[in-house]
C-alpha cells in the first residue's frame, strides 16, 4: 500500500510539473519560449527528485509488526512500533519483523528410558519479542525457524523422553509436557524468542 501510495505522488507530481512548465507557453512562439521549457522542465525534475528523496524516508508498520532500522545495511538499536514513521533518507532504511503468535508443528522422534520409539507431534505457539527485534534480525534475519526452533524442540523432545519409561510417558504426561515447555522456553529465550504454549500429540 505505501509503494502504491509513492507512486501516485511520483505520477502526479511529474505531471503536474510537466503542466506548469509548458502552460500558457504552448501557444507562444518567441525565443523565450525555449528557455522558459526548459528551466521548467528542469524544476519539474528536481522537484520530483526531491520528491522521491523524502518519500524514502517515509512508511508504516503494519499491525503486529516492529521495524528494524538498518543504518547503511547495519542494525541499529532503533525499533520502530505500529503505524507511521520517519528515517534518515537514504541513510536509513526498515526491515519489517512480525511479533504475532505464530504457530510451528513439527515431528519428533524419541527413545524412552526403556528404548522403545515415541514418535509425537509438537505445536509450539512462538512470537518474536518486540523489544527483540532488532536482536534477531542481526542474528536470524527471517530463518528462526529452521536455525533455532526445529532443533530445540528435537532436542529437547529426545532429552525429556529419555528420562521416562514407556508407560511413565503416558502416565506422566503433565510432567513429560511441563520438562518440554521448560525446555524450549529457555532456548528460544537465548535468541529473542518468546513461547506461548506447546501441544504434543
Amino acid at each position: 500500500m505505501i509503494v502504491f501510495l509513492k507512486v501516485l505522488v511520483f505520477v502526479v507530481v511529474f505531471a503536474v510539473s510537466l503542466v506548469l512548465a509548458f502552460r500558457k507557453n504552448i501557444k507562444s512562439r518567441d525565443s523565450s519560449f525555449e528557455i522558459r521549457s526548459k528551466t521548467g522542465l528542469l524544476f519539474g525534475c528536481i522537484l520530483v527528485i526531491v520528491i522521491l528523496f523524502l518519500l524514502s524516508a517515509v512508511g508504516a508498520i503494519p499491525a503486529g509488526h516492529r521495524g528494524v532500522v538498518l543504518r547503511l545495511g547495519a542494525v541499529t538499536e532503533r525499533i520502530l512500533p505500529e503505524g507511521f514513521y520517519v528515517v534518515k533518507p537514504v541513510l536509513d532504511s526498515v526491515e519489517t519483523i512480525s511479533v504475532q503468535v505464530r504457530a510451528y508443528i513439527v515431528p519428533a522422534t524419541a527413545a524412552s528410558k526403556d528404548l522403545q520409539d515415541v514418535n509425537t507431534q509438537i505445536t509450539l505457539n512462538y512470537y518474536v519479542k518486540p523489544d527483540k527485534v532488532s536482536k534477531v534480525y542481526q542474528t536470524l534475519r527471517h530463518d528462526y525457524e529452521v536455525r533455532i526452533i526445529h532443533p530445540a524442540i528435537q532436542e529437547c523432545v529426545k532429552a525429556s523422553t529419555a528420562q521416562y519409561d514407556a508407560e511413565e510417558l503416558i502416565v506422566k504426561r503433565p510432567l513429560v509436557k511441563q520438562a518440554i515447555e521448560l525446555a524450549v522456553k529457555s532456548r528460544l529465550e537465548e535468541h529473542g524468542l518468546g513461547m506461548d504454549t506447546v501441544s504434543i500429540t
